[in-house]
């Protein structure tokens, strides 16, 4: 099972890579995200940058070879007013997708120099989706799983 402390270190390296000023957030679920994001001031971090702690799945085809697998979700977001308007939520989306691109980029460096932090992602399963007034925030989701 992947540790905790792992996720941890490896979402470190995504913050520092992204921005000076990013805000690092853990979270385990919908409540504790709007709770955590709820007191941020959106002149306070250039970017938040929320991992969702995963859950495990089984995989298996006999007991000697089950595993727990998770399935990684990160939140990379700016804090949002839904009084923003469309051209300031399109300018939100912009800069955050390229924050999501220098994290795929680095997750495909990473891979290629065999680099993981103990996990392997899994190249099919990289999904990106834009996210708009969620708990106040404007960005996108990156999840994968890892094999």
């Amino acid at each position: 099972m992947l540790k905790l402390s792992e996720i941890k270190e490896y979402v470190g390296e995504f913050a520092a890579l992204i921005s000076n000023s990013t805000k690092v957030i853990h979270v385990v679920d919908d409540k504790d995200f709007a709770n955590h994001t709820k007191d941020i001031s959106d002149e306070d971090h250039e970017f938040i940058l929320v991992n969702v702690i995963p859950d495990f799945h089984a995989i298996s085809n006999d007991i000697d070879s089950m595993r727990l697998m998770p399935r990684i979700q990160f939140y990379i977001v700016q804090k949002t007013s839904s009084k923003a308007g469309n051209e300031k939520e399109m300018e939100i989306l912009e800069q955050t997708q390229n924050a999501v691109e220098k994290i795929v980029n680095q997750m495909m460096a990473d891979i290629e120099k065999g680099n993981t932090c103990s996990f392997k992602v899994a190249l099919s399963t990289i999904n990106t989706e834009p996210v708009k007034n969620y708990h106040q925030t404007t960005g996108w989701v990156l999840s994968f799983e890892l094999i």
